[in-house]
């Protein structure tokens, strides 16, 4: 990660945390149109349904984990 503060270059490795967040939000963007893809291409099977149904389940419940946020990430409370 990269800023500009006062004119100066300051750059930084992304945090552990912040790639997870990032693979998140990539992992549950790909879930539901890959699944919807199966289901196109089988003209609706039962097989494509469940295995639309549970990659969306799977993609909901590892989002649903709680993720510790270190460093400069916290925000004071």
């Amino acid at each position: 990660m990269a800023r500009y503060r006062n004119g100066v270059l300051s750059a930084r490795g992304i945090p552990p945390e912040m790639l997870a967040r990032a693979l998140d939000v990539a992992c549950l963007g790909s879930a539901r149109p890959l699944g919807m893809s199966g289901l196109m291409l089988t003209q609706g099977s039962d097989e494509a349904r469940q295995f639309a149904l549970g990659l969306e389940e799977r993609t909901l419940s590892v989002r649903d984990k709680p993720v510790s946020c270190t460093g400069w990430t916290d925000s004071p409370t």
